[in-house]
């Protein structure tokens, strides 16, 4: 059996070191400093801040701090944070993503694959990417068999990275807690992503063993079904630091917007690269599908910002350049425009309504009214 644990594989012998190797990793990943601040970016966006813990104290015998309980101590809490989280998420996300490609046919199952629920999805994911400084999307099949992509909470996931720069991942473990009722304690479930499959393991009142072996991502006619990579998509901020904005008067408002145009702009690149990684698995499993031939470069996944705009402006942009551009990239640019094939389709059956009255009009009259 292979476990990966990052630069290389490891290949251990059931019985002999696997549980120790894991346990280890696991033991790191929990006591982290990285995943600390990932859990405190989260209790911060939920409002739980340290203020809330904040007691009035007085010295006391011996010179030692007591609490002084009977002093009023009120606290509140002026969630800015949230705030600009929620900005920065509806600044790029705020709009629906057109996800387009030229190859005909491959137009309907992408926009069914990327619809509303996954646009949902990807608020959250955004919103780990802000709170933790990542993201992380699971693309996986339900019991119907259809594609679905799963969020996994990044201080759940402990990333296994083949280079330095942390752009191949080798593997993953995963830790979260699951219910067992009956009054009795959780269990601490450890799933170990590989390029094979999903091997879980159980920590139960400190017995840790494995609840079952590699289970393939998906059965095919060949057998266990292999993904192109590990099935853990990385979605990045690209940066560290939210800065709160000031008060709410013009120039502060532009200024704000600058801030979130600078910041959307690498939060974009970073999406975008996580986008191409996405596309391989859904470029594998539209051939597995029955439509073969589609390859990640041929997607383009376009982000509509929702900047502070004069839309008529805008508009008189579009009418402008309709010289010079084409009549798709300018319905991609306009405002009023939520699906450009869609409206292209309307156009097209626009014109042929038309063409088709001028024609009856002529061979009643014999000439145009």
């Amino acid at each position: 059996m292979s476990f990966c644990f990052g630069k290389g594989r490891i290949k251990v012998v059931l019985g002999t070191s696997w549980v120790d190797i894991l346990r280890e990793e696991l033991h790191l990943f929990l006591g982290s400093d990285r995943r600390r601040e990932m859990r405190i970016g989260e209790r911060y966006y939920q409002g739980k801040h340290d203020i809330l813990e904040r007691k009035k104290t007085v010295v006391g015998p011996g010179g030692r701090l007591e609490e002084c309980k009977h002093l009023q101590n009120s606290r509140v809490v002026d969630n800015q944070y949230a705030r600009v989280v929620d900005q920065k998420v509806s600044y790029l996300l705020g709009k629906p993503l057109t996800i387009r490609t030229e190859r005909e046919g491959f137009s309907g199952p992408l926009l069914e694959l990327f619809g509303p629920d996954f646009q949902r999805k990807l608020r959250l994911v955004a919103e780990d990417a802000l709170n933790a400084g990542i993201g992380w999307l699971h693309p996986c099949y339900d019991g119907r068999g259809n594609l679905k992509f799963r969020r996994i909470a990044p201080w759940e996931l402990k990333p296994f990275w083949a280079d330095d720069a942390k752009t191949e991942l080798e593997g993953a473990i995963r830790v979260y807690q699951r219910e067992r009722g009956g009054g009795m304690p959780a269990d601490t479930v450890v799933e170990h992503f590989s390029p094979e499959g999903i091997c879980c393991f159980v920590d139960c009142e400190g017995e840790f063993r494995m609840e079952r072996g590699i289970r393939p991502y998906f059965a095919s006619a060949e057998g266990a079904g292999v993904w192109p990579g590990v099935p853990l998509i990385p979605f990045r901020a690209g940066f560290r630091e939210i800065s709160l904005a000031g008060s709410p008067n013009q120039m502060a408002i532009q200024s704000m917007y600058a801030d979130m145009d600078l910041d959307a702009g690498v939060m974009e690149i970073e999406f975008q690269a996580a986008f191409r990684e996405l596309m391989s698995f859904v470029c594998a499993h539209l051939e597995r599908s029955g439509m073969p031939g589609l390859s990640p470069g041929e997607v383009e996944v376009i982000f509509h910002w929702d900047v502070l705009i004069n839309e008529t402006e805008n508009i008189e942009n579009c009418i402008r350049s309709a010289s010079i551009l084409s009549r798709e990239t300018i319905l991609c640019q306009h405002p009023w425009t939520r699906d450009v094939e869609k409206e292209m389709r309307r156009i097209a059956g626009e014109a042929t309504e038309k063409a088709a009255r001028e024609r009856k009009e002529i061979s009643i009259w014999g000439v145009p009214m």
